[in-house]
Order: structure tokens, then sequence, then C-alpha cells
């Protein structure tokens, strides 16, 4: 049976991470999920899933850094948003809000 998930994957919520814009600007953002695959999944190294109320612009976003784990990935696809009832997010409501998901690769 084939699954979503990979057997080494490692979540990390509401982490604060550090992206760099296009215009080469350094902003920080609180994710809901950081998902990390540290032998790679489906082309990605990296998974993230932000609040769409992120007062940035999601299209600028170039690369990310996570101070927690000291790793940099650049954005390889996304944004797009978090369907209901996948992608982590269930229904939209106060405690499981809309979101923004990036593939990221290192």
């Amino acid at each position: 049976m084939l699954s979503d998930h990979a057997p080494d994957e490692k979540d990390y919520w509401e982490e604060t991470v550090q992206i760099e814009t296009k215009e080469g600007d350094i902003i920080e953002v609180k994710t809901f999920l950081l998902r990390v695959y540290p032998s790679g999944f489906n082309g990605y190294d990296a998974y993230l899933d932000i609040p769409q109320s992120t007062p940035h612009d999601p299209y600028r976003f170039k690369k990310v850094y996570s101070p927690t784990l000291k790793t940099e990935w650049k954005v390889i696809n996304g944004p797009h948003e978090s369907h209901m009832g996948g992608y982590f997010r269930g229904d939209y409501n106060t405690s499981n809000p809309r979101a923004w998901i990036f593939g990221l690769k290192n």
C-alpha cells in the first residue's frame, strides 16, 4: 500500500523561519508545519505550510532558512493553496485556517 508520507520524515510545528524574498529581503514567518525529508520524498527535501494570513507576498519567496535546524532550502514549488480535507488542513476554521504550501529543496 502506498503512503503519502516518507518513513523518515520529521515534523516541526509552529517554527519561526527566515525567508529570503526575490528582492533579497529577509523576513520572519511562523509556520504551521515544516516537514523535513532527510532522504528526500517526491522530489522534495522539505515541505512548508504557512498561514495565508501572513502579511508577506508568498509569490516572492525564494529561500527558507530554519534557525532551529540550521538548514536552508530553495523554494521549488508553490505557493499553492492547501485544499480542504487534505494537506494537513482539514476544514477551514479558527483552529485550522487556510494555508499556503511550498515544496523545498536543499
